[in-house]
């Protein structure tokens, strides 16, 4: 299920149970500094997925489908572009 957001806190609150999260963003999410102050935060495995074409592909979907499943992940986040909390 999709979920919208509105601040970290509401993030954390909504993670905070997740024991393994698939974080799928750019290069640029890096630069936020708040949000890897939540993601920090929470009692989880955190896996970076960033292997993918600036206009991702199916084959790039496929590609964080076999991440997501050989990592055990049970959650996933993505960030990046305008959906990026500020």
């Amino acid at each position: 299920m999709q979920k919208v957001l509105k601040n970290y806190e509401e993030l954390a609150e909504y993670l905070k149970d997740a024991k393994r999260i698939l974080y799928v963003h750019g290069r640029s999410a890096e630069k936020f500094s708040r949000l890897n102050e939540c993601l920090d935060s929470l009692n989880a495995i955190l896996f970076h997925f960033t292997s993918f074409t600036p206009n991702p592909t199916l084959n790039d979907a496929k590609n964080a489908l076999e991440f997501f499943r050989a990592n055990k992940c049970v959650f996933l986040l993505t960030g990046g572009g305008v959906q990026l909390l500020t």
